[in-house]
């Protein structure tokens, strides 16, 4: 069984944008609910949603089933940036029609119709020069429906906390066996939540997460990205419309040293006492993010007496059922990789203790240079996020 929520988001402290009512799936276990009934939180990364096919009805369902647990997929800020066509439309760059008229001969008036970019226009006279492709400086930009921006990490991660406490508040789960799951950015996703709220999760299982924010993706308009679209069968150039900039540091809206060092989790400072074991599974060829950094992550963890379990993924490594290659994320099958980190614990997924951050009313403060953050947990499962100049 599965129902959705919708619950009022925390409110953008970085930009100030509006947010949406968020939304989130929890699927329920084939039993009724008992004492022993635990949390998953089973993050979807780039490219997919809390609703697709395979998280609705294939990953939440086997969860759910075999660990006796709600499985919460959150359709956290920003989740549909990297995803397929939908809901997204691009929109002529500033100096485009001049890049296009210099670089190919091709006058804006054959494929500008009322100052709008017809593409299929564009991408006809493109092929009939035998143009597969245009050049990189040509780009289109790539725009969302809702608002929403590429956060990276820091707003999704203050939304899948402010799940958890929904769902603690609704139900009467064991607060011992809360899980943080994801791959690649969910993942990461789940390394800031193990980082904000130490003391709630009793496993956070990664794989292949990020450590530290990619600037490319927070600011593509001021990098020059090989990403590509197909239209009409030409190759088009894109960049991810956002309101950051890492180049004018005037600028309300620049990405500081400050916005990089909350979204980190190798940074020293910011890691504390932890309730939480760690579960990370790494390909050793991983070209996005590569394996000195998880392993800087695996240090900084044991440093700090936290349980690691830390596989490194090697072509003996490579079966064709958990982990298929070598590449980031290695293909590997979300169920098999759960099941695998369970294994690792003799499929015991409870902490020691049953308070959390909640219970607790714990409070963390994360001093970033400039700035610092302060994460507030209340009784009432209810989170706050605040934003001060050092």
């Amino acid at each position: 069984m599965e129902q959705r929520f919708v619950i009022k988001p925390h409110p953008d402290i970085e930009l100030g944008f509006e947010r949406k009512e968020l939304e989130y799936f929890l699927t329920f276990p084939d039993k009724p609910i008992n004492q022993d009934t635990g949390l998953i939180l089973a993050i979807p990364g780039f490219g997919d949603r809390a609703d697709s096919d395979y998280q609705r009805n294939k990953l939440r369902p086997y969860l759910a089933g075999k660990y006796n647990c709600l499985v919460a997929g959150v359709n956290y800020f920003g989740i549909g940036i990297k995803g397929p066509k939908r809901g997204f439309n691009y929109i002529t760059a500033e100096n485009l029609p001049a890049l296009i008229d210099h670089i190919y001969g091709i006058s804006p008036g054959s494929y500008m119709v009322n100052t709008v970019l017809r593409t299929d226009l564009l991408a006809e006279t493109l092929k009939q020069k035998g143009i597969k492709r245009l050049d990189t400086l040509c780009r289109l930009i790539r725009t969302y429906a809702g608002g929403e921006y590429q956060s990276f990490g820091f707003l999704p991660a203050v939304d899948c906390l402010a799940v958890v406490g929904d769902v603690l508040r609704r139900y009467g789960i064991n607060r011992k066996k809360i899980v943080a799951f994801g791959s690649s950015y969910g993942g990461y996703i789940a390394l800031l939540l193990g980082k904000f709220a130490p003391k709630t999760f009793s496993r956070i299982i990664d794989n292949s997460g990020f450590v530290k924010v990619c600037l490319s993706d927070v600011a593509g308009k001021e990098f020059m990205s090989h990403e590509h679209i197909l239209i009409d069968g030409v190759g088009f150039p894109y960049a991810e419309d956002t309101p950051w900039t890492i180049i004018d540091d005037a600028s309300p809206n620049y990405f500081s040293d400050d916005c990089k060092s909350i979204r980190s989790v190798i940074k020293e400072n910011h890691v504390m006492e932890s309730d939480a074991k760690y579960c990370i599974f790494h390909s050793e060829n991983d070209q996005l993010v590569k394996v000195q950094e998880k392993r800087q992550l695996v240090r900084l963890l044991e440093s700090k007496s936290i349980s690691v379990y830390y596989k490194e993924v090697n072509k003996n490594d490579i079966d064709g059922k958990v982990f298929k290659t070598l590449d980031h994320g290695m293909e590997a099958s979300l169920r098999g990789l759960f099941d695998l980190a369970a294994g690792v614990c003799n499929n015991d997924l409870h902490k020691s203790t049953d308070t959390n951050d909640f219970d607790l009313n714990s409070t963390y403060t994360y001093d970033c240079g400039g700035k610092s953050y302060t994460f507030s947990f209340f009784h009432n499962f209810e989170i706050h996020v605040e934003l001060r100049k050092n």
